[in-house]
């Protein structure tokens, strides 16, 4: 071969995306962001709860559908009557957050009418602190003439 084939090709196109390439990571960094502040946002709007109570109601799925039929299965998972430990955990688990958030709340509203209000006492402004202009006397009126002769360009 003369050097130009696919062998030197993908050669030539793996050293450009390891070493050639000044943009190389660069979309791995931005992908592993989206990634962790998608994660986080879910995290911070509670989909950690909804994720572990979706395997709860896998997991009692697969178990009653092993007893019964799918319908009897799917209408003993979804009918709260029947709840699994998982469930029972995760329920108290969210419980157990909003209060904590309730208290948080109240412990932190508490905090700013804690604060005392503090009152400024401003002196009474004298007839002397008010005198801003000095008068010189008396003011001649003054008048100015135009320019002679007016210039070409105004």
């Amino acid at each position: 071969m003369n050097g130009k084939g696919p062998v030197t090709d993908r050669v030539r196109v793996f050293t450009c995306v390891a070493v050639d390439c000044p943009d190389f990571g660069r979309g791995l960094k931005t992908r592993f962001a989206k990634a962790l502040a998608l994660f986080a946002g879910v995290h911070l709007l509670g989909g950690h709860w909804l994720a572990l109570q979706m395997v709860a109601w896998m997991g009692m799925f697969a178990v009653n559908s092993q007893q019964g039929d799918l319908a009897g299965a799917l209408e003993k998972t979804f009918d709260g009557k029947h709840p699994c430990p998982l469930c029972a955990a995760v329920e108290a688990g969210q419980q157990k957050e909003k209060e904590q958030q309730q208290k948080q709340l109240v412990d932190t509203v508490n905090k700013v009418n804690a604060v005392p209000l503090v009152a400024f006492v401003l002196p009474q402004p004298s007839a002397a602190m008010l005198s801003y202009f000095e008068t010189a006397g008396s003011c001649d009126p003054v008048s100015i003439r135009p320019p002679s002769p007016p210039p070409w360009r105004a």
